[in-house]
């Protein structure tokens, strides 16, 4: 808690408190969260704010835990009211619920049952009657109190034996733990009594001269008076009058001594300004007087951005100064608003705003609505700033309300000043909550690389290294031979394929054989197919030995040259090409077939059965 939090005024003087006092609405919770971290750790221990209670299986270990219980207080400082404490106990209760119902409520009291057989009420908990509920039995309505003591006291009750008290002796029956349910009780009483079975309790029977704890609860008064039967008289008669509350309030405005102290509003129409299109068309201006300096207070109707500049003086040139200022950074504005106050009715401020080409409108005399917006964000900014924390500095404290000003949506506009005025919204501390974009990308791609590089080779080639390159021009081999030039980046690479450079991904390479023959022209000439027979393989011209020997050690080793064949009478189809550049095979001079661009169909003849 803060120090200044924590002082109170005495007749004697001013205090402060070194401990917690009864009363702080948090005390409860601080001290069984202090209490559990004390005994933590320690088994068969159960810890209920000031009431704690071991168990134990033997009487060894439960003088061995107890020992250790007290050892635990007495190195925190915790002191025991020996007078309250109970050792050796073969069974406790120390919980108590009473219950009843009224024919117009319910009610429930928790206990606390002291070793002397006194109870202690914990915490007390009513309610009235729904108009369904009104309509329920008796003992319906007892049952329901039960109920609703059980739900209501339920953080209490669940996981600790307890006892049920009530005055209708045939719940004793119904709901006993160890007796079974009728088998004529109603719908709502079976629904209950399953929900009972979660807890662990011994239902008994009390009478109703003992029991006034919860029946007066059940009968509490609403605090709603009712008409007595003169009143009713009296307003009847006040109604059959022949003057009316319209009359008596005609004839005192006319009387000269009543109309001097008669307080009226009158019903004028509601003068609304005309919302303006663009930021700084018309800003408002008014002075806010707190704690010492006073306050210029300048807002945009638009997009709602505040100024607020503290002032020692409110003379029209310091006025004319601090204006100036805002103007230079947020420029100047059409229409300025103001009130009747002597700065702004000034020469020397007439002149400002002439020069600076600003139209100035006065709002009328003793109506402030007429300077609505101005007057709205003084008194904002006097509960901002009488409820800010006392230890900051004046200007600590304009610093945080303005930032809350810009930063927070406008209830009319929907969006903040920063937004409306810089077209994005500026940094707070809350932005540190939300995970930043750029991070949270650069993760998600490392975590996509490290998917797609898992279980994978990492490849990579060297200048000088013979490489294949995918070719994706149609009619050309799929791959020719290249050498790599240079590492242009961590995947991309540059090849030379005979006279040419060209730019590769790693993915459209792979390695080359070192035998292998390299491009010498990059324009290669495609694969005509369209000019050899459909299903042949291509003819080959007949060459002497030694030529045939000089392209056979030339040519790749997986393509053997095929030799010169008749032309059968059913085509077949025809080999695909060798994967690296060679010379196009000479045709014969008696083909007539006509130069095509694109492969010929094959039309093959129907297969039939011979059924």
């Amino acid at each position: 808690m803060d120090e200044d939090s924590k002082q109170y005024v005495t007749h004697v003087g001013l205090f402060r408190y070194n401990r917690m006092p009864y009363g702080i609405a948090s005390g409860p919770a601080i001290f069984q969260k202090k209490m559990e971290e004390i005994l933590s750790g320690i088994k068969g221990v159960q810890v209920f704010i000031d009431d704690i209670r071991l168990t134990g299986s033997s009487d060894e270990e439960h003088l061995h835990r107890l020992d250790e219980v007290l050892q635990r207080l007495e190195e925190n400082g915790v002191k025991l009211n020996k007078e309250k404490c109970q050792f050796m106990q073969e069974e406790i209760d120390y919980l108590v619920l009473a219950t009843d119902a009224s024919t117009k409520g319910l009610g429930a009291v928790l206990s606390h049952r002291m070793p002397n057989g006194e109870e202690r009420p914990i915490s007390y908990a009513s309610r009235s009657l729904t108009k369904a509920e009104v309509n329920y039995a008796q003992i319906e309505k007892e049952a329901l109190g039960i109920v609703f003591g059980v739900r209501k006291f339920h953080q209490y009750l669940y996981g600790r034996t307890f006892t049920l008290m009530t005055d209708h002796k045939p719940l004793v029956k119904i709901f006993g733990p160890k007796t079974n349910l009728p088998a004529m009780a109603a719908a709502r009483i079976h629904r209950w009594s399953v929900a009972l079975c979660a807890y662990q309790y011994d239902i008994q029977y009390k009478r109703s001269e003992d029991h006034g704890n919860a029946d007066m609860l059940s009968r509490l008064p609403d605090g709603q008076e009712q008409e007595t039967e003169e009143e009713k008289v009296c307003f009847s008669y006040i109604n059959d009058m022949p003057v009316s509350a319209a009359d008596i309030a005609k004839e005192t405005k006319k009387d000269q001594t009543l109309s001097k102290v008669l307080q009226f509003t009158l019903n004028a129409p509601v003068f609304v300004w005309s919302f303006p299109t663009n930021p700084w068309e018309r800003v408002h201006v008014d002075f806010a007087e707190l704690e010492g300096p006073k306050f210029l207070i300048l807002i945009d109707t638009f997009s709602k951005w505040p100024e607020i500049i503290p002032m020692k003086l409110t003379t029209a040139e310091k006025t004319n100064d601090v204006l100036r200022q805002i103007f230079a950074r947020r420029g100047l504005p059409k229409t300025l608003v103001s009130d009747n106050g002597p700065p702004f009715r000034s020469e020397e401020f007439e002149s400002f705003l002439k020069t600076n080409g600003i139209r100035h409108v006065t709002s009328q005399p003793y109506q402030p609505a007429t300077n609505g917006s101005a007057e709205r964000l003084v008194q904002t900014f006097k509960q901002r700033l009488k409820s800010a924390n006392p230890g900051l500095t004046q200007s600590q404290k304009l610093s945080k309300i303005l930032l809350q000003l810009r930063t927070t949506p406008h209830a009319m506009t929907g969006k903040s000043p920063d937004e409306l005025l810089y077209k994005r919204k500026l940094r707070i501390l809350l932005d540190l909550i939300r995970p930043c974009l750029t991070v949270e990308m650069r993760t998600k791609q490392e975590k996509q690389v490290d998917e797609q590089v898992k279980g994978k080779e990492l490849r990579s080639f060297q200048p000088g290294d013979r490489v294949n390159v995918r070719n994706y021009r149609p009619g050309f081999p799929k791959w020719s031979i290249g050498a790599v030039m240079q590492r242009l980046g961590p995947v991309s690479y540059s090849v030379q394929l005979g006279d040419t450079i060209r730019h590769c991904h790693i993915n459209q390479m792979q390695s080359a054989p070192s035998n292998a023959t390299e491009i010498t022209d990059d324009k290669q000439q495609p694969v005509d197919n369209a000019l050899m027979p459909l299903d042949l393989p291509a003819p080959v011209e007949e060459t002497p030995p030694a030529a045939e020997t000089t392209q056979t050690a030339s040519a790749t080793p997986e393509r053997r040259p095929q030799p010169k064949m008749a032309t059968p009478a059913k085509p077949v189809r025809n080999p695909k090409s060798p994967q690296h550049h060679r010379a196009a095979p000479q045709m014969s001079t008696q083909s007539s077939t006509p130069d095509r661009r694109y492969p010929r169909r094959s039309r093959r003849p129907v297969d039939r059965l011979d059924l």
